[in-house]
């Protein structure tokens, strides 16, 4: 939706849905659960009228013209050989954007989002642009010879790219392997050498302590008449 709002090049255009769950594995549970039992409580305690009910739901609200005045910052300093036209980088970002996948494309091997794929495909944009005779795009269609200079060069840090994810897999299954060890072993042994430094048992100590709590214990019981006698 957010690629949608930025292609029709409407200066002034908002996105708002429910809020989506947490999608950490950690968080996913408890955020699908919170939903359940937050959309029980609207059907069953909310007045059914759009308002009470369009303040009991969470949404997540977007601001395309934020976002166009990011991306505005993020490109406004390139310096081209040929007129430039923010709507038409606008133009190729989304069209690079469809790389790294989405709801219903499937995403390079080298480009995956949450490995900063974006971040990559847009240095390599602004490194090849100037030297292009004009955009990736040019009114709806693609220009592929300048398309396969950008590849090209997106082709020479690939392998890096998969050196890098592969190093991060064999690092994670290796902790993985290691906390199952450790799980399997159950807790460490109980060190007994504590047991070693403490004191000798006293038999005479423990005489004394006993007949002074019984001594302290009989004059608690006495009786207010025994307890003036006895002084």
């Amino acid at each position: 939706m957010i690629m949608l709002g930025l292609i029709c090049h409407e200066p002034h255009f908002y996105i708002i849905r429910e809020q989506l769950p947490d999608y950490n594995k950690k968080n996913r549970e408890r955020d699908q659960k919170n939903l359940l039992e937050e959309a029980g409580e609207i059907f069953t305690e909310v007045p059914q009228t759009p308002t009470d009910f369009a303040f009991a739901v969470r949404f997540a609200y977007v601001k395309i013209p934020v976002l166009r005045e990011y991306l505005g910052y993020e490109f406004g300093g390139l310096k081209v050989p040929f007129e430039y036209d923010f709507e038409k980088v606008i133009d190729d970002f989304v069209f690079l954007c469809f790389f790294v996948g989405n709801d219903f494309l499937p995403h390079l091997p080298s480009l995956e989002i949450r490995e900063g794929a974006i971040d990559l495909i847009m240095f390599l944009y602004k490194d090849i642009l100037p030297s292009l005779e004009g955009y990736l795009t040019e009114n709806g269609k693609v220009n592929f010879e300048r398309v396969e200079v950008l590849f090209s060069r997106l082709a020479k840090v690939e392998g890096e790219q998969f050196v890098k994810k592969k190093e991060f897999e064999d690092r994670f299954k290796s902790q993985q392997n290691r906390r199952g060890r450790d799980q399997s072993r159950g807790p460490p042994p109980r060190d007994r050498s504590v047991s070693n430094n403490r004191p000798e048992f006293d038999q005479n100590r423990t005489e004394v302590l006993e007949q002074e709590y019984a001594q302290l214990k009989a004059a608690i019981d006495l009786t207010p008449e025994e307890k003036e006698k006895k002084m």
